[in-house]
């Protein structure tokens, strides 16, 4: 009895210092009695990851606000060395516009395919599906590379495009890049905020509007106010904004304007415009979405010779824009200034 009883103290005993080796839990995962062990800050536990996903996700909001801004820059000095050189050269964009997108189109085929399209509809549909094979598919680093290198090609030759959409989708691939693991792997769960983040830092570093960024992440990409993904996307844009701010100034996108309405007939003729210029927008967004409808008559030539049809469509580029006074090249921004400014 005596041995018996030694054997179940000395158990009992060990049993105790185990206990407090693994910090004072049961083997059913209670806590035992005593100061249980601390998890929160050390290597592995929630708070560091959390706050190392937080880090990860800003570096990449900072990182594609960075690249917008260098597209930019590239994109305007594309547009300003066509602008001087149809002044020394008037016939230039008779030449330079159908080489251009010539080689516009044959780079898009054989070295970034998927690089297609305005930008935005793209980071819309890798918004939605959220599966890793869409955003690889639209959203990656070299379809990114293709967008900036491709959209200074068509500025350059007098192509009327523009930037924005581009940006969006630059932004985007750039967080998808800062969403995948250290495998290379696209954590699903993270997909949409990465995502809804980087288009929305893509507005805004494009426009240089941080709040516009955050509306059009609102209404544009999740077409739902989430508030996971909001927290993470207004932190985002402002980062943005901030880069853009630093590199870029505070200017004004388009211009200031110093005129003023009388009270009375004045604030109807600004309802006339925006009637009149919403229905314009819609006419034209329409003519664009319809615009594969239009070639139709031409049967499978575009498709068969992609590249003689884009040196076809630059050229008659190029006489629409000898039609309008050079009006029709480029973004059509400084036009705009011009109208707004006087």
């Amino acid at each position: 009895m005596d041995e018996a009883r030694t054997q179940e103290a000395q158990t009992e005993q060990a049993q105790a210092q185990g206990a407090q080796r693994d910090g004072g839990m049961r083997e059913d995962g209670a806590p035992q009695s005593g100061r249980p062990r601390r998890r929160g800050w050390r290597l592995g536990g929630v708070l560091p990851a959390l706050w190392r996903h937080r880090l990860r996700f800003w570096s990449g909001a900072v990182a594609a606000a960075l690249l917008v801004s260098a597209f930019t820059a590239l994109a305007n000095a594309a547009q300003a060395a066509f602008q001087r050189l149809i002044a020394l050269w008037p016939a230039a964009p008779y030449l330079l516009t159908p080489a251009g997108l010539a080689l516009g189109a044959f780079l898009t085929r054989r070295l970034f395919p998927g690089a297609q399209g305005s930008g935005i509809p793209q980071t819309i549909a890798a918004l939605r599906l959220g599966r890793e094979e869409a955003v690889t598919a639209l959203l990656s680093l070299r379809i990114a590379l293709g967008k900036i290198l491709l959209t200074a090609l068509g500025l350059l030759s007098g192509a009327s495009i523009g930037r924005e959409g581009p940006s969006v989708q630059v932004a985007a691939a750039v967080m998808a890049a800062f969403g995948r693991d250290r495998q290379g792997r696209f954590r699903r769960h993270l997909a949409r905020s990465y995502v809804l983040a980087g288009g929305a830092v893509g507005v805004a570093a494009a426009f240089n509007t941080p709040l516009a960024g955050i509306l059009f992440a609102i209404e544009e990409l999740a077409h739902a106010f989430e508030q996971r993904a909001n927290g993470a996307t207004v932190i985002a844009v402002v980062l943005g904004g901030v880069v853009t701010l630093a590199l870029s100034g505070n200017y004004t996108y388009f211009g200031v304007s110093t005129a003023a309405l009388p009270w009375g007939w004045g604030w109807g003729a600004v309802a006339l415009c925006g009637v009149v210029g919403g229905l314009l927008g819609a006419l034209f967004s329409r003519l664009l979405t319809e615009s594969a409808r239009l070639f139709r008559p031409l049967g499978s030539f575009p498709a068969r010779h992609p590249v003689l049809f884009a040196a076809l469509a630059g050229l008659l580029l190029a006489l629409i824009g000898a039609v309008s006074g050079g009006a029709s090249f480029g973004t059509g921004y400084e036009q705009a200034r011009g109208l707004i400014e006087g």
